[in-house]
């Protein structure tokens, strides 16, 4: 895991999610009418993060599976995380 623990936030005003039971769902970007397909998870992580301050990967998977995680369950969140931070769908905020 990263020594330096990055906070994620989602834009909620900007973007919506639309996720169907385990088949993945969209992010529909308001500002261009663009839409992202993204899995099952990233719609969870996204739902997590809807209206609440930034969190860090750890806090994430802590909460999705309601135990502390382990170090390759963290570096798999951060992968999804950066895939989603390039996407623009969230940001990532030094902490």
């Amino acid at each position: 895991m990263s020594d330096v623990k990055a906070l994620y936030a989602f834009d909620a005003g900007r973007y919506a999610v639309r996720s169907w039971p385990d088949q993945g769902g969209v992010v529909y970007d308001e500002a261009d009418a663009t839409l992202y397909e993204v899995s099952s998870l990233a719609c969870e992580v996204l739902t997590l993060l809807h209206g609440q301050p930034a969190r860090t990967a750890i806090d994430l998977v802590r909460s999705l599976i309601d135990e502390t995680p382990d170090e390759q369950e963290v570096l798999l969140m951060e992968g999804m995380l950066d895939q989603l931070v390039e996407l623009g769908v969230l940001t990532s905020l030094a902490p």
